[in-house]
C-alpha cells in the first residue's frame, strides 16, 4: 500500500507549490496610482489672451494626472491647433460622463477618450 502514500504526498507536494506561486503573484508592486484631481495647477500661457470664438475647445478623457495629461497632449493640441489656425483650449473633467455632459451642451468642440501613445 506504499503506492496511495506517495500519490498523496505529490498531490500535496503540487498543492503547496500552486499556493507558493499564487503568493507571489498577489504581491504589491505599487503599479496602483491614485489621482487627486482636488490638487491643480495653473499653467500659464504665453501671448496674448485668445478671443473665446477663435479657441478650439478640445476635452481629453484622461487617465493621469492634470500635469501628465497636459504633458502628453501638448504636441498634439499644438498641432491640431496650427492645421486649423485656432489656440486651442484643453479642457480635463473627473469622468467620462461630465465629458459627455459638456459635448452634450455644445461646451467643447472636440473629445479624446482615447490615451495617446509614443
Amino acid at each position: 500500500m506504499r503506492l496511495p502514500v506517495i500519490l498523496g504526498d505529490l498531490v500535496a507536494l503540487r498543492l503547496v507549490l500552486f499556493l507558493l506561486l499564487v503568493a507571489a503573484g498577489c504581491k504589491d508592486e505599487g503599479g496602483t496610482r491614485v489621482v487627486d484631481f482636488t490638487r491643480t495647477i495653473e499653467i500659464a500661457r504665453p501671448g496674448t489672451a485668445v478671443p473665446e470664438e477663435n479657441q478650439l475647445r478640445v476635452a481629453v478623457g484622461a487617465m493621469v494626472s492634470p500635469k501628465e495629461t497636459f504633458a502628453h497632449y501638448r504636441e498634439l493640441l499644438e498641432y491640431i491647433g496650427a492645421k486649423v489656425g485656432r489656440e486651442v483650449q484643453l479642457i480635463q473633467r473627473r469622468t467620462y460622463g461630465e465629458i459627455n455632459d459638456l459635448l452634450g451642451k455644445g461646451e467643447i468642440d472636440l473629445v479624446t477618450l482615447v490615451p495617446v501613445s509614443r
